[in-house]
This record gives C-alpha cells, structure tokens and sequence, in this order.
C-alpha cells in the first residue's frame, strides 16, 4: 500500500502502552485494520529492539501491512522490514535508500516547512509531522514541541505528495 493510502499508522513504544506488550498491541491494530507499522522502543537495547522487530516483522507480512524501523537503518535491514522511518538527526534519505533498497519506504519528521520541503527534494516516501500537541513521550525541542494544525496545514501545502512519493 502506498504512503498516501495510509489511514492509520501505529507507532511502538512498549514503555507508554500500560502494561501491555508492543506484539500483543500490534496483533490487536492488525485485526482493527492499522495501515503501518512502527518498531520505535526508544530507550530498549537494540538487541531487544531485533528480537521484536523479527517477531513484528512476521505478523505484519502475514497482514501484508508494511514494517518500518524508527531511524535505525542497521535494525530495518536486519529485520527486513518495508523501510526506516528518520529524524533530522539520523542517516540521510539517500543512505537509506543505498542501505535498503529502491523499493524501501523511507519517512521523514518534520517539525517546520524548510524541513519537509528538504524531506521532499531528498526523495523521502512520506512525512511524519509532528508534535502536533505538546507532549512529553519524548524529547522534542521547545520550538516543535506542539507545532499546531496551522503548521501541519502550512507543511502540507508546502509539499507537492505525488512529487516525494517515491513508490
């Protein structure tokens, strides 16, 4: 399924989902209908992160839902997962893309429209946009911690989505 296709996109964090485990809660959004999955576990040691990421892996290409590996293009090859999803700080698109493959889905964050339209030029897949809301599940910098929907809509009309969709 292609990026733009994707209505509902489910992000691991094993930490924040009281008490239940991240397979567990995947199995659970596969039979609702999840479009994508997300290995992050920020914080696990990158060997916990390859066992799950193995057992994902299985579950999701039974459900032919795409596996994605929050900004470690090492783990997504080892797990064979669809793609990496990267931060501003992490590997470039190109590196991904070298890594894993024309075929790979490759997202970006972006918190601002000169990012996303980086994003974009680079050949990134899709954008994850974001935090829309304040939060505090992760360590996100004062200045896009809680960008708001007028940001969300300004990055949107920034970008043109069939000239970054690389599938």
């Amino acid at each position: 399924m292609n990026p733009n296709e994707w209505r509902a996109y489910l992000v691991t964090q094993e930490s924040r989902s009281a008490g239940r485990g991240s397979a567990e809660i995947v199995e659970a959004a596969l039979d609702g209908g999840v479009d994508a999955v997300q290995l992050r576990e920020k914080g696990r040691p990158a060997a916990e992160r390859y066992e799950l990421g193995r057992r994902l892996r299985d579950v999701t290409a039974d459900a032919g839902v795409p596996l994605i590996v929050n900004d470690r293009v090492d783990l997504a090859a080892a797990v064979d997962a669809d793609g990496v999803h990267l931060g501003q700080s992490d590997l470039p698109v190109s590196v991904a893309r070298d890594r894993l493959g024309d075929g790979a889905i490759v997202g970006v964050s972006a918190s601002t429209v000169p990012e996303a339209r980086a994003a974009a030029d680079a050949g990134a897949d899709y954008l994850g946009v974001g935090a829309v809301y304040r939060t505090d599940t992760k360590d996100v910098p004062d200045e896009t911690n809680g960008v708001g929907p007028e940001r969300v809509a300004a990055i949107a009309d920034a970008v043109d989505p069939v000239s970054y969709t690389h599938l």
